[in-house]
């Protein structure tokens, strides 16, 4: 077996978590503080948060459905 490039061993792993929050622009502030709050561990790499503008939402169906 050769190098992977993470020199000759994996010294952590972590998951990652996925989350999508669709609101208000009057909340977001809230949303965000609460998420930080929730998610925060006081250890490196607790994550990111972005918050972006919604232009459009798209439902996507089974045909069959009504």
């Amino acid at each position: 077996m050769g190098n992977s490039g993470c020199g000759g061993a994996l010294r952590s792993v972590f998951h990652a978590v996925g989350v999508a929050v669709g609101d208000d622009d009057r909340d977001v502030e809230d949303i965000v503080n609460t998420v930080v709050d929730t998610a925060r561990t006081g250890r490196i790499g607790d994550g990111k948060i972005w918050v972006m503008p919604l232009h459009t939402v798209q439902r996507v169906r089974p045909v069959a459905d009504p």
